[in-house]
């Protein structure tokens, strides 16, 4: 009941601070990842390393457009995230190296659908959040491309 996830963005000294409520209030957070530009956590390896010894309840945001300019493999990551995997942002990327370069889910360079093989491989029953954030007047065309995309993939995985 009542909340069962914040998505948060803390430092390495507030997320110690955070476990506390997480047991205090049994509510899990997801730590979100902001890639090379974040000196906490660019990607969710870094994440997992300072969570590790913590409540099961924390554990990752796994922000897919963020962690790959860090260069690390999806794939693997959701693998390696395991049962710490809470939350997923999605996106697309023309070139994995640049987040200017967002293009709708399927249009760009993530391995979208190795991804989505993944989570389905390791029963992931978080939430697949679309981040769709180009084409500001009149974002609506590619975020239902995104979707459909996505949906698509889930169809043809059932």
């Amino acid at each position: 009941s009542g909340m069962p996830l914040i998505v948060a963005a803390p430092n390495h000294t507030t997320l110690p601070m955070l476990e506390k409520y997480v047991k205090q209030y049994d509510i899990q957070i997801a730590v979100h990842n902001h890639g090379t530009e974040d000196k906490w956590f660019p990607n969710p390896q870094s994440v997992l390393k300072m969570i590790s010894s913590m409540d099961p309840r924390v554990g990752c945001c796994f922000d897919i457009g963020h962690a790959i300019r860090t260069g690390v493999d999806v794939v693997e990551t959701a693998k390696e995230c395991g049962p710490r995997l809470l939350d997923m942002h999605i996106k697309d990327l023309a070139d994995t190296m640049k987040s200017s370069s967002q293009v709708p889910v399927g249009d760009g360079k993530i391995p979208i659908v190795a991804l989505m093989k993944q989570l389905k491989k390791m029963n992931y029953q978080g939430g697949i959040m679309l981040e769709y954030e180009i084409d500001d007047e009149n974002p609506v065309p590619g975020m239902h491309k995104s979707l459909a995309y996505l949906r698509g993939i889930r169809d043809a995985l059932a």
